[in-house]
């Protein structure tokens, strides 16, 4: 399934850009829905900088799911490839505890008009659930339904939290006074 959103900024694109790219885990204090970002590589060459990081998230299930899913907060890589010459990053996301069922893929354009930034995400994400054993045990009728609503959620809690990473961004900039 495809996604799109798109949020400014008033702070300017290179500062936007620079503390995606190499703070990303400061922001996580203020992202309600995460509790932590851990870098967990990064390498850089000529015209490239790439990252992994690893984001925890608080259990945001909702209860018709959390019966099934049992969580106590979930994880997932993030893989950066950004760009030194352009403001984009390409990414690919995958959860630690859907491996292979779930992933997602796409890119960060970063562009201003000069008064405003403006940062685009956009990308695809796959769901599988169809050999989860906790989608096994449901029964067929079921299945379709508890699948949507799963896909329903992610999409759900990437926009919002799209949207507090951009608020929190704001914030840490605002709290550390950079410029």
């Amino acid at each position: 399934m495809h996604f799109e959103y798109s949020l400014k900024t008033e702070i300017p694109l290179n500062i936007v850009y620079q503390t995606f790219r190499d703070n990303l885990y400061k922001l996580a204090p203020y992202l309600p829905d995460i509790s932590n970002i851990e870098l967990l590589e990064r390498k850089e060459t000529e015209d490239r900088v790439f990252t992994v990081n690893k984001w925890s998230g608080k259990n945001i299930l909702p209860a018709a799911l959390s019966q099934f899913i049992k969580l106590e907060g979930i994880a997932w890589l993030d893989k950066g490839e950004w760009s030194k010459s352009e403001y984009v990053c390409n990414w690919s996301y995958e959860p630690y505890v859907f491996q292979g069922q779930i992933n997602a893929h796409g890119q960060d354009i970063y562009s201003t008009d000069g008064e405003y930034t403006t940062i685009r995400f956009v990308g695809d994400i796959y769901i599988n659930l169809e050999q989860y054993p906790f989608v096994i045990v449901v029964p067929t009728i079921m299945r379709k339904k508890l699948v949507d609503e799963f896909l329903n959620v992610i999409l759900s809690r990437i926009q919002s939290n799209f949207i507090a990473l951009v608020k929190g961004l704001e914030a840490y900039i605002q709290e550390n006074n950079i410029k």
